[in-house]
């Protein structure tokens, strides 16, 4: 079976560069090839049908330095890589989105005022919330060599795909995993008002995170495993904590077959602002969560 290549986004900007670099040191850690990927955006407005024939070759000619240069500065980093280019036209989201199912994970950079006119952070986003495969966004300081995974884990009884994902993440790089579930809503006055204590709400749901990675270690007995419960709005707890992480690793639910946006409320797209490591955020399954085999 033919393995599935890592796909890395590029636009020519230097955050899109720092996201191919990640994403080629991701592949030869998997032993993967990497595809490169180029979207010339035309659109489809009035301003791009009244715009002269020069202006859309000059645009495709963008993509195709863009790629270009790319698998250059991959060549200096792994000339051993197995490495493929495509230039694709398009919306850059979509695009890249169409890639999933023939994709490991895909790569891209994260939100800066760095890039062309196609914005790093609305495609980051779209990627995020409807791509079928995992999908980093390059944010931050993707150098970062600390050896520490982060998985956040929002709701303690659908985990599985994230956890698979975090568990692999930590075994290929050799790290540590912390696995962290934060809360921050008000307990209910009234009644039995002293078991909603933060106290007694962080140590029972201690113990079903304890539970819930029992599984896990016996897969995985090579990576040292830490948790953490904190009593705090999740997305200022993981930002945080992302200070000290190699990657970010977070699930999102998927309600169908198809995919869906990533839900009102949801903390994925502050962190992708505001994450100061690469944001891995990996699609649930529909029904029933991985289970370690």
């Amino acid at each position: 079976m033919a393995r599935k290549p890592i796909v890395a986004g590029t636009d020519g900007s230097p955050r899109s560069q720092t996201a191919v670099n990640w994403a080629v040191k991701e592949a030869a850690r998997r032993e993967l090839p990497l595809l490169i990927v180029s979207v010339a955006s035309f659109g489809m407005d009035a301003e791009w049908l009244s715009a002269p024939e020069a202006s859309h070759g000059q645009t495709r000619g963008m993509a195709v330095r863009a790629l270009e240069d790319a698998a250059s500065e991959v060549s200096l980093i792994d000339p051993l890589l197995t490495v493929d280019t495509r230039l694709r036209i398009g919306e850059a989201g979509p695009t890249l989105a169409s890639l999933d199912r023939d994709a490991s994970m895909i790569v891209i950079g994260g939100p800066g005022r760095d890039g062309p006119a196609a914005s790093h952070d609305s495609v980051a986003r779209y990627l995020a919330g409807r791509a079928h495969c995992p999908v980093v966004v390059g944010c931050g300081d993707t150098g970062r060599d600390g050896h520490q995974i982060v998985v956040g884990l929002h709701d303690l009884s659908s985990y599985g795909p994230a956890l698979a994902f975090a568990f692999d993440e930590a075994a290929q790089r050799d790290a540590r995993l912390l696995a962290v579930h934060a809360w921050y809503w008000a307990p209910v006055l009234g009644g039995d008002s002293a078991a909603f204590t933060p106290a007694r709400v962080s140590a029972d749901a201690l113990t079903r995170l304890h539970h819930l990675l029992e599984p896990w270690r016996w897969k995985y007995p090579d990576v040292e495993v830490g948790e953490e419960i904190l009593h705090e709005h999740p997305g200022r707890a993981l930002a945080e904590l992302s200070a000290s992480a190699d990657l970010l690793v977070l699930g999102r639910h998927c309600r169908g077959l198809t995919g869906s946006p990533t839900p009102p409320g949801s903390i994925i797209p502050s962190l992708l602002s505001h994450s100061q490591a690469p944001v891995a955020i990996v699609p649930g399954i529909t029904e029933t969560a991985a289970q370690p085999g």
